[in-house]
């Protein structure tokens, strides 16, 4: 925008002097100008760190909900162990042999079955017992010990026996070891003495539950 002289109006020009009148040329004042506002701070930086700080937390947050789950169940556990080593008999501990075969022959199997058996040559280990019988040894009898344990064990068994069909459930026998228990068509039965768990397994179709019981009679009275 152009100047003019204050002394005698002519237009001014980049000069120091007016020239016309020769009268000195004040410098300009400065017009004041609106500041511009700053330019405010992104927002986005801030947004993120809010948003990642939020999964932290969260993931924290299920963290220690998922380690107090797991010492929960912990705790749990122990007091189950300690109820099953509380059990009655469960603290009585077989110090025997541990040889299957050496709790039953051939002849009590043969005798409890009311036909000839005999023990599957090689088939003796420390917790299994074989023995065959019928026409061509094609039916076996099949003793299995669990030498230590055996009252968790039977703890288990009997949860699972809370879920299964009633009409399908172990039925429980009367004075064979500490407790006893005959399988579903009479295909095994379940017996426990102290903390050693016997399973006396027989082919269902041939209804030897009875000597089944008989051959558990046998082993508890030698446990």
């Amino acid at each position: 925008m152009p100047a003019f002289c204050t002394k005698c109006g002519a237009a001014l020009g980049n000069a120091a002097f007016c020239t016309a009148c020769g009268t000195p040329v004040a410098p300009a004042a400065a017009v004041p100008g609106v500041q511009a506002p700053a330019p405010a701070a992104p927002q986005g930086g801030s947004n993120v760190l809010k948003i990642v700080l939020i999964i932290v937390g969260i993931f924290a947050a299920l963290i220690i909900v998922s380690m107090g789950s797991c010492f929960y169940i912990a705790y749990r556990a122990k007091n189950k162990i300690q109820e099953f080593a509380h059990a009655p008999g469960s603290t009585s501990v077989y110090t025997g042999k541990q040889d299957a075969c050496s709790l039953i022959s051939a002849s009590e199997v043969g005798e409890a079955l009311g036909e000839p058996a005999e023990g599957i040559t090689g088939s003796s280990r420390s917790s299994v017992c074989r023995f065959k019988y019928g026409a061509e040894g094609a039916n076996a009898v099949d003793v299995t010990i669990t030498w230590k344990g055996g009252a968790m064990a039977m703890k288990i068994m009997h949860a699972a026996m809370d879920h299964m069909d009633k009409n399908q459930a172990f039925q429980p026998l009367d004075g064979i070891g500490d407790e006893a228990y005959l399988a579903p068509m009479g295909s095994a039965v379940l017996m426990r003495k102290g903390d050693v768990m016997v399973n006396i397994s027989v082919p269902a179709a041939a209804n030897h539950g009875d000597a089944a019981k008989q051959i558990a009679r046998d082993i508890a009275g030698r446990l």
